[in-house]
C-alpha cells in the first residue's frame, strides 16, 4: 500500500508532465493553424485572376482558367447555346423555338461575375484566406437569365392555339318541330404555367431544353338526366321568337338558326352546366342575315384649294351593323328571356375623301381654267388653286371651243338671246372670245353636265366669285373634250 510520501511524489510528477504537454499541444495547434492559413493565402495568391479549380459552366469546365480565357469560354458557350432549339413536345408533335423568340437572353457579364465569386468571400480578407477545403468542390455556375415574361406568355398563347384540342360542346338542332342534342367531347388546354416553370428550370441548368407539354381537361357534360334538362331549357328558348329591327326593317330569326347559337357550357362558380351562347356561330349567321343593312360610303371628291369650297362630289356616309354590340344585346336580352325584340345597332362609316389632280395653266398671276371633260371651272393665282366649281359648257353640236383666251370685257348683268333662246338679266358675265363667256345661270341647276349653246354656265354664286376674281386680261384656258351624254 503506497505511503503518503509516494502519493506526493506521483502527484508532483503528474503536474510536471501536464505542464509540459499542454503548451506543446497549444503550440502545435497554433503552428498547424498558421500553416493552414499560410497555405490558404499562398494558394489564393496563386489563383489570383483565375477561376477556382473544380468550377464548371454547365458541362464546360472553367476551373483554373484565367479570367480572360474563362469569360471568352462563357461567351462562346452562351452564343452556341442560344442557337439551339427549345423544343416543346406533345407525343409525336413537336414545336421548336429559339431563346430570342421567347424573349429570353443571357447576361454574360453577370454570369462571369458569378463564376469569379465561387470560392471567394465578399471581402478582400475573406478572399485571401479562403480555406483550401472549400476549393474544388465541383461548383456549377448558373447562367444569369434576362427574361421577358410578356413574350414568353405570348408565345405560349400562340402555342396553345396550335396544341389545344378544343372541347366539343353539346349542341342543339331543331328539325321537324323537334329539338335534339348533339353529343359533345372532352378537350385539352395547355397548362402554360407548368410549361413556363419547366422552361425556366431547364434554362437555369443550361441543358438542352425539351419540354413535355401537359394539358388540363376541358370536360363535356355527360349524364342522361342533365342533358334532358338542358334540352328542355333549350327548347323553350328556341321556340321563343327573336326579332331584329333596324329602321323600318324587321327580321325574324328562324328556330333552326337559333338552335345553332346555343351550346352547353360549364358554370365554374356553381360547378354545373348551363345553356351558353356561341358568339362565333351567331356572328357568322348575322353577317349574312343583316348584310342588306350595310351601306357602302360614297367618296367625297374634291381638289386641294386655298379656300374652303364645296367638293365636286359631296359623297355620302355609309353604315354597317355593329355586330359585337348587337350580339351583346341578344345575349343580355333574348338569351336571358328579358325580350324577344332586339334593336340592331348600326354605326356610321365616314365617307372617304378623294383628292383629284389639276395643273395650273400659268404659274404667275391669275388664271382661269375650264376643263370640258370634267365640266369644272378653276381659279388659280401664281399656280395655286384658289377655288373651283362645277360648270355646264356647250353641248353637242355646239361645244365650247378649246384654246387660250383672255378676259376682254365684263358685264354686271345683260340680256342674252339667240336662235331658240331669250335670257334677260344674265348676271356676272365675263367675255373671253367673241360671244363666248363665263356667266351666271338661273334657268337650270344641272351643273356638271353640258347644257349651253357654247358659253360656260355657272351658278350665280360661283359666277360672282369668278367675276370678282377675274380682271381684264386674265388668261382663260379651255381644255378637254365635251362629254356626249
Amino acid at each position: 500500500m503506497p505511503t503518503q510520501k509516494q502519493h506526493l511524489i506521483t502527484s508532483h510528477v503528474s503536474r510536471r508532465t501536464t505542464s509540459k504537454v499542454l503548451p506543446a499541444i497549444v503550440i502545435g495547434m497554433l503552428t498547424l493553424g498558421v500553416l493552414f492559413i499560410a497555405g490558404s493565402v499562398l494558394y489564393s495568391i496563386t489563383l489570383r485572376g483565375k477561376i477556382y479549380p473544380g468550377v464548371s459552366f454547365g458541362d464546360l469546365p472553367i476551373g483554373s482558367l484565367t479570367y480572360t480565357v474563362a469569360e471568352r469560354a462563357i461567351t462562346d458557350r452562351v452564343a452556341m447555346y442560344s442557337t439551339k432549339p427549345i423544343i416543346f413536345r406533345d407525343g409525336q408533335k413537336a414545336w421548336r423555338a429559339t431563346a430570342s423568340e421567347l424573349g429570353i437572353g443571357f447576361d454574360v457579364a453577370a454570369t462571369f461575375d458569378r463564376a469569379k465569386q465561387i470560392g471567394r468571400g465578399d471581402s478582400w480578407l475573406n478572399s485571401l484566406i479562403s480555406p483550401v477545403y472549400a476549393i474544388g468542390g465541383g461548383d456549377v455556375v448558373r447562367p444569369a437569365l434576362i427574361i421577358n415574361q410578356g413574350e414568353i406568355d405570348e408565345y405560349l398563347d400562340r402555342l396553345s392555339k396550335s396544341a389545344d384540342q378544343p372541347a366539343k360542346s353539346v349542341r342543339f338542332t331543331f328539325k321537324d318541330g323537334l329539338v335534339n342534342t348533339v353529343p359533345g367531347r372532352n378537350g385539352e388546354r395547355l397548362d402554360a404555367d407548368t410549361a413556363k416553370a419547366e422552361l425556366l428550370a431547364q434554362l437555369e441548368q443550361f441543358h438542352p431544353v425539351e419540354i413535355s407539354l401537359s394539358f388540363n381537361i376541358d370536360e363535356a357534360p355527360t349524364g342522361v338526366a342533365v342533358l334532358e334538362d338542358l334540352r328542355a331549357e333549350a327548347e323553350t328558348m328556341i321556340r321563343r321568337p327573336l326579332r331584329l329591327t333596324a329602321g323600318g326593317t324587321t327580321i325574324t330569326v328562324a328556330p333552326e338558326m337559333l338552335a345553332g347559337w346555343l351550346i352547353v357550357e360549364r358554370n365554374e362558380k356553381q360547378a354545373d352546366w348551363s345553356i351558353g351562347f356561341d358568339r362565333m356561330v351567331a356572328r357568322k349567321d348575322l353577317e349574312i342575315l343583316l348584310s342588306s343593312l350595310d351601306q357602302k360610303p360614297e367618296a367625297m371628291r374634291t381638289y386641294r384649294a386655298a379656300e374652303n369650297v364645296t367638293p365636286i362630289v359631296p359623297g355620302k356616309d355609309g353604315q354597317t351593323v355593329a355586330l359585337e354590340a348587337t350580339l351583346d344585346s341578344i345575349e343580355q336580352k333574348w338569351l336571358s328571356g328579358k325580350s324577344s325584340d332586339i334593336q340592331v345597332i348600326l354605326k356610321i362609316v365616314s365617307r372617304p375623301v378623294e383628292f383629284l389632280e389639276v395643273t395650273a395653266p400659268h404659274t404667275e398671276g391669275k388664271s382661269i381654267l375650264v376643263d370640258l371633260t370634267r365640266q369644272t371651272a378653276f381659279a388659280f393665282k401664281d399656280g395655286v388653286l384658289q377655288f373651283f366649281t362645277l360648270a355646264s359648257t356647250g353641248k353637242f353640236p355646239r361645244p365650247t371651243p378649246t384654246g387660250e383666251f383672255h378676259v376682254y370685257s365684263k358685264s354686271r348683268r345683260q340680256k342674252m338671246s339667240g336662235p331658240g333662246y331669250y335670257l334677260p338679266n344674265v348676271q356676272w358675265v365675263m367675255f373671253y372670245s367673241g360671244d363666248y363667256s363665263l356667266h351666271g345661270t338661273y334657268w337650270h341647276n344641272n351643273f356638271g353636265h353640258p347644257m349651253s349653246h357654247g358659253c360656260t354656265n355657272l351658278s350665280n354664286e360661283s359666277a360672282e366669285r369668278f367675276y370678282n376674281f377675274g380682271e381684264r386680261g386674265t388668261p382663260v384656258t379651255i381644255i378637254g373634250e365635251t362629254p356626249r351624254s
